[in-house]
């Protein structure tokens, strides 16, 4: 739950002095000393204060102890031993008092050592007196030893950050206990990620899908969102058939159906947005991301889930959250994952060379009455009396694989928490040329300052270089005549095929390819503040800097340029650049109040602002001597009608929201958030909107009525909520003009109006109505989710040709609703 989580974690900096001052080891030689001299023997080796009251003190000369290099909790409890004192150990200061009348003066020391259950040593473990603020921490080979009062029943509880707790009996007869740890699984099943903060899944009423890497794993080691697709209902790929296996390819995806349209061929407002760590990404970053590097996923479908991204929630959100560091020992990892991929056309059964032609011929494709289709069909039965029969299907095709390799370094030491990771992934389609190398290096460092602060500073540069395949579509060759061989009698790819077709395999050869490069930068740095118990701050700021490159070149030997006569028209280069600069930072403020044994309140306040700034230049060059000759230096001029061009896109926006949880003797809970938002997207007169959601359930497992063993979560749920979408170009709202260089008059320049301004366009609204139902039997072996929804977007944005006095023009208007249910 995560209002446990946080109190433990507020605790063990609070009992961090404490563990740290029972942790410290000295050495100690005396003989009849006083306990001035033991107090004068224990500063001179470390920094604590003592209390205590020398009247009665005074009397006591027999303390007699040698020991060396063992915990200064153990030396107090031996040196005291017989001289009727004990003494406390609190923060830096030790207490020596009087011994209670009751007290056993006989004490006996236990030890062991703390493990995985890889046998992999734990050390930071806290192993505490159940019911007492005594212990001590294991040391690096997870060892511990802890003197303990000769009471008849003692539990020792280990905790340490991933791991189950683990309660010991300690019994007289024994001194060893050696301790095994498992991975604990509460960050998964108990809360859910948000990318702001965590919830608490008890007592949250949105629709959730929560995966981890190994179930991720389970379903595919190489492609993350196809998993992701089989994993989480009501999330699909929507599938592109002309696309087939092209590894280049970016898949789409979408959340419980689409909410808006829009005539843009480069832009999908019905995405979901990706949050990594925090920090959000394109979809060619999640496309690309190394698994091995996740810890887990949460897809929020509804409102009530997502409502905190407001303006931008209506299509959901996927919250990627990367793996955590939990051993101080350096750790080296390396991972070596890939597939295959095999052709399979099992499935096409088409007519061999003898049927195709005889299907011609009844079709009446040929006039037998004309010389030309008559000497055609012979020759062509003649080609297939002597064999020819093309298997054009199998020419482009190959056996694809993926490779991937990914390298890391992790660890912690002296409060500094730190990782490096690096990964290279290797793909090769199934159609013959292409590829798609990835690579990546990422570094995170965390410092812990004075057990109140921790600054975190993550940086991450990833980078891809693409080919598409230049034996063009697979659909090319489906259609292709088996009669037709792609070769002349001597052995030279033939430029044409029957019926006045290209060879797709003589524009393979010729040239002709297009390759892409992306480069990203990104640089975070994140703040959190423990102010006092239940009280927390948290702050990032993220800089984002991309850049991407595009060629595409067409050779001047293509069989597209045959009839062209023209060498300034022959072959064809097109490039195009993009750099980008994305800054964004958010703050949440966090209020945990327990109300009782089993009632919590939970207040989140926070914002976020962002800005992106993307510029983009391209051209189109024609006319080239060869195709070893493709630079741009080599074009004889420009596309005809086409000049350089370029653009610039500024986008930014704000947002402020509040959250509220409560959950009443752990079995009622409602919540609602609320955000205001601000947008540079929308006219001047709607440029703020508000977003929100409520929603109410009922933990039915937690009522007496309902314990059964077989059964572990039974909840109801019920929510609505409003939130937008802000996945459009960046001037919708504003008319804007574009230049003819056609036209000069004598003050410049002609500029006609490429869009119409619309101050009064306002924001789309997802209206989502979410009733769900969650249940886990026999230990989680079984669990049942059934959502049902209704999704309603009103005031969708649709673009609008009007005629002005100049050619045409759009503009952005608010048309329409649309309705999903599910």
């Amino acid at each position: 739950m995560k209002h446990l989580c946080i109190f433990l974690f507020v605790f063990n900096f609070g009992l961090n002095a404490a563990v740290h001052s029972q942790n410290q080891r000295v050495s100690i030689e005396l003989k009849n000393a006083s306990i001035e001299e033991l107090i004068g023997a224990i500063k001179s080796q470390c920094d604590m204060g003592f209390l205590y009251d020398y009247s009665k003190t005074k009397s006591v000369k027999n303390i007699t102890v040698s020991m060396q290099n063992v915990l200064l909790s153990e030396v107090l409890v031996k040196a005291l031993a017989g001289t009727g004192f004990v003494a406390e150990i609190e923060n830096n200061m030790i207490i020596i008092k009087e011994a209670p009348q009751n007290q056993q003066k006989e004490t006996r020391t236990i030890r062991g050592r703390v493990t995985d259950n890889k046998k992999a040593s734990l050390p930071g473990v806290t192993v505490l007196i159940k019911g007492t603020s005594i212990g001590v921490v294991t040391d690096t080979a997870g060892m511990y030893q802890i003197t303990l009062p000769d009471q008849k029943e003692v539990i020792l509880v280990f905790s340490f950050v991933g791991m189950e707790n683990v309660e010991i009996k300690v019994t007289p007869e024994r001194q060893v206990y050696d301790v095994i740890m498992q991975e604990s699984r509460t960050a998964l099943d108990d809360v859910v990620v948000t990318g702001f903060f965590t919830k608490n899944k008890q007592s949250f009423t949105g629709s959730v899908k929560t995966v981890s890497v190994e179930e991720i794993k389970a379903v595919s080691n190489t492609n993350l969102i196809s998993a992701l697709a089989m994993l989480t209902p009501g999330l699909k790929l929507v599938e592109n058939n002309q696309a087939g296996s092209n590894p280049n390819h970016l898949p789409e995806i979408v959340i419980r159906g689409t909410s808006s349209l829009t005539t843009e061929a480069d832009v999908n407002p019905n995405q979901p947005i990706i949050i990594l760590d925090g920090i959000e990404i394109t979809l060619r970053d999640l496309y690309d991301l190394d698994i091995n590097e996740i810890e887990r996923v949460d897809v929020l479908k509804d409102a009530s889930a997502s409502a905190l991204y407001g303006e931008r929630a209506a299509n959901g959100v996927i919250v990627i959250e990367r793996k955590k560091i939990l051993n101080d020992k350096l750790r080296l990892t390396y991972n070596l994952d890939g597939s295959v991929d095999f052709p399979d056309l099992t499935t096409y059964d088409y007519l061999n060379a003898a049927d195709k032609l005889e299907f011609e011929r009844r079709a009446k494709l040929y006039d037998f009455e004309n010389k030309y289709d008559l000497e055609d069909y012979n020759r062509k039965k003649l080609l297939i009396s002597k064999g020819m029969d093309t298997d054009w299907m199998s020419k482009p095709l190959r056996t694809g694989y993926t490779i991937g390799n990914s390298i890391g370094i992790s660890g912690k030491g002296n409060d500094m928490t730190y990782r490096v990771n690096a990964n290279l992934r290797n793909v090769k389609g199934v159609m013959k040329g292409d590829y798609r190398n990835t690579y990546s290096v990422s570094v995170f460092l965390s410092y812990h300052i004075a057990n109140k602060v921790t600054v975190s500073y993550q940086s991450n540069y990833s980078g891809v270089k693409s080919k598409n395949s230049p034996y063009g579509t697979f659909s090319d060759y489906v259609t292709l005549n088996p009669y037709d061989s792609p070769y002349d009698e001597t052995g030279v790819l033939v430029q044409k095929l029957s019926w006045d077709v290209n060879n797709p395999l003589y524009e393979a050869k010729c040239g002709n390819f297009d390759k892409t490069s992306d480069n990203t930068f990104t640089n975070t740095v994140n703040i959190r503040w423990d102010i006092m118990k239940g009280l927390y701050l948290t702050a990032n700021g993220s800089l984002v800097t991309g850049q991407s490159n595009q060629e595409i070149f067409t050779s001047p030997t293509s069989a597209v340029y045959l009839s062209e006569k023209d060498l300034t028209k022959k072959g064809q280069l097109l490039e195009s650049h993009k750099k980008s600069l994305n800054l964004s930072g958010n703050f949440v403020v966090s209020y945990n109040r327990p109300i009782g044994d089993n009632s919590l309140l939970t207040v989140n306040v926070g914002g976020d602002i962002y800005k992106d700034d993307s510029k983009s230049h391209s051209f189109v060059g024609t006319g080239f001597l060869k195709p070893e000759l493709h630079s741009p230096q080599y074009a004889a001029t420009y596309q005809e009608d086409s000049r350089p061009s370029g653009s610039q896109s500024l986008t930014t926006r704000a947002g402020f929201f509040a959250y509220l949880n409560f959950i009443l003797q752990n079995k009622y809970f409602v919540d609602g958030t609320i955000r205001r938002s601000g947008s540079s997207q929308f006219g001047a007169n709607n440029r703020y909107a508000p977003f929100w959601s409520v929603g109410a359930g009922w933990n039915l497992h937690n009522e007496s009525f309902l314990q059964r063993e077989w059964l572990g979560t039974l909840k109801l749920r019920y929510s609505y909520g409003v939130t937008g979408n802000i996945s459009f170009p960046s001037y919708q709202a504003i008319t804007t003009y574009t230049y003819n260089q056609d036209n000069y008059y004598l003050h410049g320049m002609g500029a006609v109006p490429k869009q119409m301004g619309n101050k009064d366009l306002t924001w789309q609204s997802t209206k989502t109505h979410n009733i769900g139902l969650n249940a886990d039997f026999l230990d989680n072996r079984f669990s049942l989710t059934f959502d049902y929804y209704i999704k309603t977007t009103d005031d969708l944005l649709i673009d609008q040709t009007i005629p002005p006095s100049i050619g045409e023009t759009t503009v952005k208007s608010n048309l329409g609703k649309q309705r999903n249910k599910g």
